[in-house]
């Protein structure tokens, strides 16, 4: 995933302390009001792009299908 992050705008939502991702680009949220508006900071106020939710993201690396 920090791999993946230094290409995408990735926000991990959990509630372990946010330091342990300091070496990271991954965005830390501690609740999915607060990764949702992250969201919309990193796209102007806007959510009108694909976003994916992955309940169980610590154990599933997506790969995208063309």
């Amino acid at each position: 995933f920090a791999e993946a992050a230094e290409k995408h705008n990735l926000i991990l939502v959990t509630d372990m302390d946010a330091a342990l991702f300091s070496k990271t680009k991954m965005h830390v949220c501690h609740s999915l009001d607060e990764a949702l508006d992250k969201a919309r900071h990193f796209l102007g106020q806007e959510l009108d792009v694909r976003t994916i939710i992955m309940p169980h993201g610590a154990s599933t690396l997506p790969k995208l299908a063309v």
